[in-house]
């Protein structure tokens, strides 16, 4: 629901939009990194990163979250998870990247083992532990009690 109100703006216009955005497509271009432009970073099609709004980053956030999640549903240990667990999951992924989730190789053993504190044990004898302060210790409470904190 969140997300059809971002984009219900979008069906106020009178004109047609789709013309409108790739015509901007045309003019800028797509550079996937960040660039200079006229003293500013930009990416994607002339996007001005410094002044993106707080509902711009949730749209961002909730498609890379979709895409993760549905990276993450190829996998059996993943489905078989409680919705808890597979936050936990999802939020590491969206630090980490897919890739990255997938080297915790003894983690999603313990996984898809039902063997929730040995994978929890996994998430602490790790750099990404070690790197992520706060986070780390919240993801690993929840993955060992299945409780939201």
């Amino acid at each position: 629901m969140k997300l059809l109100l971002l984009l219900l703006p979008l069906y106020v216009f009178s004109i047609d939009l789709d013309y409108t955005i790739n015509q901007i497509k045309t003019h800028e271009g797509f550079k996937s990194k960040p660039y200079v432009d006229n003293g500013h970073y930009s990416i994607g099609y002339g996007i001005n990163l410094s002044h993106v709004t707080k509902a711009e980053a949730n749209l961002l956030l909730t498609h890379r979250l979709s895409i993760r999640y549905e990276q993450l549903k190829a996998h059996r240990w993943f489905n078989n998870l409680s919705p808890t667990r597979q936050q936990v999951i999802l939020n590491m992924t969206y630090q980490l990247g897919y890739s990255g989730i997938l080297k915790f190789k003894k983690m999603v053993w313990a996984l898809s083992h039902n063997y929730y504190n040995g994978a929890a044990n996994e998430m602490i004898n790790s750099r990404w532990y070690r790197q992520s302060g706060y986070r780390a210790k919240t993801l690993v409470q929840q993955m060992k009690t299945n409780k939201r904190s």
